[in-house]
């Protein structure tokens, strides 16, 4: 019997355990944190505010998507949280204590909301959604198939990341897409035979807009990215098109090079190329319908070395500080300094940490600075000038 006592007596502390750490660990969609919870296990120190989404009727909004809090003119950033509400609504934000007044966004599927964050619980009411009908025009045979993406024209009013999701495919010549963010919208359609075409709608919340897409081959553009010697090609280069990285295939250069950009709308477009520390400031090229333009080589200029440095950075290597991130064509690679080299002094002076590194080798533009190094358990010193 004694055993029997000390077994149940046993049970009972594991499930009273168990009870409170899954209260300490329950998921954002189940029952909300209490705020002072949520605040208290943030890195960053703050105050929490707990909010409820509704629809437009007024009930709970379950599942909603609602990103953290930012200062109300400023959302040009990525939110800094993305809770999900609970079943009735429920979620907690937190931000920085002395931070100036802030807004809420929260979205759940095609309804969206704002509210500025004041005392106490607020509620978010989300608009009603939008929906999209769109027609083809090809001025020949409808396309076998066709996708539709569609992203917004400012990203932070419409809570999408930049990708805008997946498209949806369809067939025939016409589509509808219902459940949309009340927003400014571009729509792209790209069809199965390489046709494609684009239209900026304005949709906004409980309405209905439509959107003629007319459609027109494809362009493509090509060309070879080379150092800044204009004799060796760059392998891995990656290209920018319209101010950001193309997905998939095709947005690195290859092994010799060259690249080739297929799928572009006919129209303007701008092209950048980056490489390590090297980089090619964006061009503007236009394409026609069904083009394929080749840009030829694109010579990589040397990075710029800032003003009053010596074109490099320092890191830990073990107990001392080494050599990093030499700028091709900078003061120390011109004083043949490489990377992995280690820090013994600047003007004599032994380096403490990367932090003193940094703080010292800097100065006034174009005067000279010694370095003294050891390479291969060598030493050495140099005579380095900073830029101008």
């Amino acid at each position: 019997m004694r055993r029997i006592a000390i077994l149940v007596v046993a049970v009972c502390a594991l499930a009273v355990a168990l009870l409170w750490l899954r209260s300490e660990t329950a998921p954002s969609g189940g029952s909300s944190p209490s705020p002072s919870r949520l605040a208290g296990r943030s890195q960053r120190p703050g105050t929490a505010a707990l909010l409820q989404a509704s629809g437009p009727a007024g009930s709970p909004s379950a599942a909603a998507a609602a990103p953290g809090l930012a200062p109300a003119d400023e959302w040009r950033t990525p939110p800094l949280e993305h809770p999900a509400t609970s079943a009735d609504g429920k979620f907690s934000v937190s931000q920085f204590r002395g931070a100036a007044p802030a807004t809420v966004r929260a979205r759940n599927g095609g309804r969206i909301g704002e509210v500025a964050v004041g005392e106490g619980d607020t509620v978010v009411p989300l608009q009603s959604a939008a929906t999209l009908h769109g027609t083809l025009v090809s001025g020949g045979s409808p396309p076998p198939s066709f996708t539709v993406m569609v992203t917004p024209v400012d990203s932070s009013r419409a809570l999408w990341n930049g990708s805008g999701g997946s498209p949806l495919e369809f067939a025939g010549d016409r589509f509808d897409l219902y459940d949309q963010p009340g927003v400014d919208v571009t729509v792209v359609v790209k069809t199965a035979d390489g046709r494609s075409g684009s239209q900026t709608v304005a949709l906004r919340p409980g309405q209905e807009a439509s959107a003629t897409i007319a459609l027109q081959e494809s362009a493509a553009i090509a060309g070879r990215v080379l150092r800044t010697d204009g004799q060796q090609p760059v392998a891995g280069a990656l290209l920018v098109l319209d101010g950001s990285a193309r997905p998939g295939s095709g947005s690195l250069t290859g092994g010799d090079g060259r690249f080739r950009l297929g799928g572009l709308a006919a129209g303007s477009h701008s092209l950048a190329v980056r490489a390590g520390q090297y980089a090619a400031p964006p061009q503007s090229l236009t394409v026609n319908p069904g083009q394929s333009l080749d840009l030829g080589d694109i010579v990589l200029p040397l990075p710029r070395t800032a003003s009053g440095t010596i074109g490099a950075r320092f890191f830990n290597s073990g107990t001392a500080v080494a050599m990093g991130s030499i700028v091709p064509g900078g003061p120390a690679d011109l004083a043949e300094i490489h990377e992995g080299d280690l820090l013994l002094a600047l003007d004599g002076v032994a380096a403490q940490s990367p932090a003193d590194a940094t703080v010292r080798s800097q100065g006034a533009p174009g005067t000279p600075v010694s370095v003294s190094l050891q390479r291969d358990g060598q030493p050495g010193t140099v005579q380095v000038v900073r830029a101008p």
